[in-house]
């Protein structure tokens, strides 16, 4: 899984965005917010980051367990893959 396009990650007014730099994703106009979780999960998703490297920093940095972790990724890629900015 890879976040399609060119994006940076701005703090505008205190929030944490993830903003289109490319043409491709400027026309569509996605702005995506994200929490600090949300953002460490782009940031893997950005770099193509395989779902078990995820699964595993998660549960030993934060002490997760796997499940949990595996359902807040499948919600977050649910999410950002309704926007069209993920490919597989």
């Amino acid at each position: 899984m890879k976040i399609k396009g060119q994006y940076v990650i701005r703090k505008i007014a205190g929030e944490t965005v993830a903003v289109p730099v490319d043409s491709n994703n400027l026309d569509a106009n996605i702005l995506v917010m994200l929490n600090e979780t949300g953002a460490i999960l782009w940031n893997f998703l950005y770099k193509g980051a395989e779902e078990s490297e995820i699964v595993s920093s998660f549960c030993d940095e934060y002490e997760i367990d796997e499940a949990t972790v595996k359902k807040d990724l499948y919600e977050f890629v649910a999410y950002i893959k309704s926007k069209g900015i993920l490919v597989e």
